[in-house]
């Protein structure tokens, strides 16, 4: 996750669905700012799907431990990124 300064934040998604996610992430952001997500499906420890990159709305963070988990918004999705998205949520529904 990148915000609108450049500042990148790095984590682990817990919940994808058509309209956001939630991630556990290394730092806190700024509610109500946008970003830009690369999503990437994990298969093992050196297998990854191609990225899956979508602009986005930050609607709430919450401090979690060391950590910080972070709901955001898609913003206006592409054809192509809205079938790519499918295909992730297909792959996760299968419980793969």
């Amino acid at each position: 996750m990148t915000d609108s300064n450049g500042v990148k934040a790095s984590g682990k998604t817990s919940n994808l669905s058509n309209g956001g996610l939630c991630a556990t992430l290394d730092r806190a952001c700024e509610v109500g700012s946008n970003v830009e997500l690369s999503v990437t499906l994990v298969f093992s420890d050196d297998a990854f799907s191609e990225a899956l990159n979508l602009d986005a709305r930050v609607v709430w963070s919450t401090a979690f431990g060391d950590h910080h988990q972070v709901g955001v918004s898609f913003l206006a999705i592409t054809d192509d990124q809205r079938s790519y998205l499918e295909i992730f949520l297909r792959y996760l529904g299968s419980g793969s």
